[in-house]
This record gives structure tokens, C-alpha cells and sequence, in this order.
């Protein structure tokens, strides 16, 4: 009976595989204090196939043989491994040297999804022959949303402008934008910076010396948000979101091009 022919023989008596075998011989040999043995009988079964559970229990085996042998650098691969399918692992009654290995490398928790929003004023410049009819524009913008694990940003936007006209026969425009976008967030040194895109509409009307005039576009947008947490959850914030104006002029498309430029609070974490 050759030699490989008895490991699986006991499998399928005992019902556990090879594998298996060799981790319970090398938590055995480990409770021994025969590190020889355990490294040997350790090596199997991770080269074998180990149930979640089972390889778990592989991983700390390997994480204590690295602090037995001073190897700190090798226990710290095996924790961060065996973290890595369950963040959450709890040893049990353990060495502290390990438990603080534990407690350095595990990720820190998911934060739960938590409220964004900002109140800002608004500057919008307008460029090429806008800027030839209607003025620089000011108002304000009002957002509110959700931040999802930390990281990522969803929200809706309400932006308000006023422009004075600067052609004959123009007298003002008012633009309502609505829209939505979503993106990513991150901390930079003391700062947080969020990056996105977003889809919307908006509403203008125009107050003619003759004739009132009224009309909608679709807005695209790419918002560049950098504020400064103060306290409580809120900041103050800077906003920059390059964006287009699209419409129907004469059943042609017409470009407005956008650069709405904001300053306000922030709040959100």
C-alpha cells in the first residue's frame, strides 16, 4: 500500500482530510512544544484543503510559531491572513504579544452610512457670447446626502444664480439648476477633498425689455469639493464644478459653458 494511499484512506474512514489531519497533528506537536514537528506537519496543511474554519486555525497556529521563533515579521503575515477572512476574529485566551499583533492589524470598522450637505454662495462666471449678454452671476447652492462607508458621496443640489443682461433688449436672468451626483471623498493632510459627477436640469428665465422668455437644459457637471473640518461634524468648504449647459436653440443644440464657483459650510464626516 504506497505511502500517499493511507492519509486518503483515512478520510474517507474518518470522514476528515489529509489536510485536516495535518493541523490537528501540528496543534498537537505545538502543545508539545515540538516546534519541529509542528512547522513540518503546519506546512501540510496549508498546502492542503482547509475549511474556513480550519484554515483560521492554521493561520494562528502559524502566527504563534512566528512569535515562538522571535520572527515577528512572519506572525504579522500570518494575522494579517487570517484577518483577512474574518476581520472580526476573536482568539480567545492568547499570548499578548499576539493579541496586540491582533489589534494592530485589524482594519478599523466600516463606519456606517452617515448625512452630508453644504450651504454655500455662489459666483458663476459665463464664458464666450453668454459673456457678451448677461453678467457674472451670484446666488446661492443647497445640497444634502449620504457618505457610505466612509468613502463614497451621493447627494442632490439645488443651485440658485441671478444675472443683470449687458445687450440691448436684456434686461436679467435667473437660472434654477437641479441635480444629483455621486462620487469620492478622501482626507488630505487636515483637509478632505471630494471628487464626482453629476447629471441635472435646469430652469432659466429671461427678462426681456420686450419679451419674457423662458427655457430648459440638461446640466453635466464635474464637482472638485475641498473643505476643513472645525467641529461637530462641520466646516468650511470650497467648490469648484466645471460643468455644461445643454439646450435646443432653433432645433439646434446650443452649449453653455459653466464654472459655478461656491464658498459656505459643510457638514458631514
Amino acid at each position: 500500500m504506497g505511502p500517499m494511499l493511507i492519509p486518503a484512506l483515512l478520510w474517507i474512514v474518518l470522514g476528515a482530510s489529509p489536510a485536516a489531519e495535518a493541523l490537528r497533528a501540528a496543534e498537537r506537536c505545538y502543545a508539545e512544544l515540538d516546534y519541529a514537528c509542528a512547522e513540518e506537519r503546519l506546512a501540510e496543511a496549508l498546502a492542503g484543503d482547509l475549511t474556513d474554519d480550519e484554515r483560521q486555525r492554521a493561520r494562528l497556529r502559524d502566527a504563534l510559531l512566528g512569535l515562538a521563533h522571535r520572527d515577528r515579521a512572519r506572525a504579522r503575515r500570518a494575522v494579517r491572513a487570517l484577518l483577512a477572512v474574518e476581520p472580526a476574529y476573536d482568539p480567545g485566551p492568547a499570548p499578548p504579544a499576539l493579541q496586540a499583533l491582533i489589534a494592530q492589524e485589524r482594519p478599523p470598522p466600516v463606519p456606517p452610512p452617515s448625512a452630508r450637505g453644504g450651504v454655500d454662495v455662489v459666483g458663476l462666471p459665463l464664458f464666450g457670447q453668454d459673456a457678451e449678454r448677461w453678467s457674472d452671476g451670484l446666488g446661492a447652492r443647497a445640497s444634502g446626502g449620504v457618505l457610505w462607508r466612509g468613502r463614497w458621496w451621493v447627494e442632490g443640489e439645488v443651485l440658485f444664480s441671478d444675472h443683470l443682461g449687458q445687450a440691448f433688449a436684456v434686461d436679467g436672468l435667473q437660472m434654477w439648476a437641479f441635480g444629483a451626483a455621486a462620487g469620492w471623498q478622501a482626507p488630505l493632510g487636515p483637509l478632505r477633498l471630494a471628487v464626482g459627477g453629476g447629471l441635472g436640469v435646469a430652469y432659466v428665465a429671461v427678462d426681456g425689455a420686450v419679451a419674457d422668455d423662458t427655457f430648459w437644459g440638461a446640466t453635466v457637471q464635474a464637482p472638485i469639493d475641498l473643505s476643513w473640518p472645525i467641529a461637530w461634524d462641520v466646516g468650511l468648504g470650497a467648490r469648484i464644478a466645471p460643468g455644461l449647459l445643454l439646450r435646443a436653440v432653433d432645433d439646434q443644440a446650443a452649449v453653455t459653458y459653466l464654472l459655478p464657483l461656491t464658498i459656505g459650510l459643510r457638514y458631514g464626516r
